[in-house]
């Protein structure tokens, strides 16, 4: 499917030698793609904020892309509702969906603390949290979260992995933390400078960043805990205050989408349908609400 061209675009494409492109460094990222409001539902046109963060979402050359922005689009785009995709880093997209209404944000992780902050839409796509060192890293040893602490930890201000860490007794001392939107690249490199021992990460994530260093992930990172409570995948949140008729429009376009094999063929191309098929497997012999 080809996607319109946006209507309005701000970039500053400056970009380092060592970096993939996907890793090219806008300030911000403003990618406009407006359609028709339904003639049942009257709203302001809705911004839908998300962050540098491959494979699931990144700025790649005039547009934005992933796998969570790709079902989005197809979302959005069969309710005829007119929004904009809007790139930032994460502390500046989180902030304004808790301020404005009318807004989104992906992909972002259901944690206790968020549950009230946002209006939550449904899950996107299925995902796996790790906490990796380095292979060479042959004394870093985690049985719990509390070994965690006796390690220099490299985080994301305000990401899920902080947020997730500080809910359960850690404390900011506990962190090397970083902000901007090529925040993770850095944790890596820093992790194999040696300058951190834990990078806490989405598993695709990891794997992504260290191929666009020209490395062979397997090779590189070793996996030496898993954030079973944070591998419940990525969804699409709202602001409190837009209008519920507005949310159901998305949701249920959302839920309808999930059902095709567009959506299964979007979860393919970017490695993601086994988790998907676990997760379908896992939850069709028990009675849960949980969705995949």
């Amino acid at each position: 499917m080809s996607y319109p061209e946006p209507t309005t675009q701000r970039f500053n494409t400056t970009s380092t030698r060592s970096m993939s492109p996907f890793f090219r460094k806008p300030i911000f990222a403003t990618l406009a793609f407006l359609f028709c409001l339904s003639p049942h539902i009257h709203a302001d046109a809705i911004s839908i904020y998300t962050e540098e963060f491959p494979p699931f979402n990144y700025a790649s050359q005039q547009s934005i892309d992933g796998v969570s922005t790709r079902i989005i689009r197809e979302v959005m785009d069969r309710t005829g509702l007119a929004y904009s995709l809007q790139l930032f880093p994460w502390a500046r997209s989180y902030r304004a969906t808790l301020e404005q209404q009318n807004t989104f944000i992906y992909s972002i992780s259901r944690l206790k603390q968020r549950e009230g902050l946002f209006k939550w839409v449904g899950k996107i796509v299925p995902v796996g949290y790790s906490v990796f060192t380095l292979q060479s890293n042959h004394d870093i040893k985690v049985d719990s979260l509390e070994d965690m602490k006796k390690y220099r930890i490299g985080t994301t201000i305000n990401d899920a992995r902080e947020d997730y860490l500080l809910s359960r007794g850690f404390d900011v001392r506990h962190f090397d933390r970083l902000s901007g939107e090529d925040a993770n690249l850095k944790n890596y490199l820093k992790l194999k400078a040696g300058r951190i021992d834990l990078w806490p990460m989405p598993d695709a994530v990891a794997y992504y960043i260290a191929r666009s260093q020209e490395d062979n992930p397997k090779a590189v990172l070793r996996r030496v805990y898993t954030l079973s409570e944070l591998s419940t995948g990525y969804y699409l949140a709202s602001n409190v205050n837009t209008p519920d008729q507005v949310l159901e429009s998305v949701r249920n376009s959302l839920k309808q989408f999930k059902t095709t094999r567009e959506y299964i063929n979007i979860l393919k191309n970017w490695g993601l349908e086994e988790l998907y098929e676990e997760c379908i497997d896992r939850y069709s012999s028990i009675q849960t609400t949980e969705e995949c």
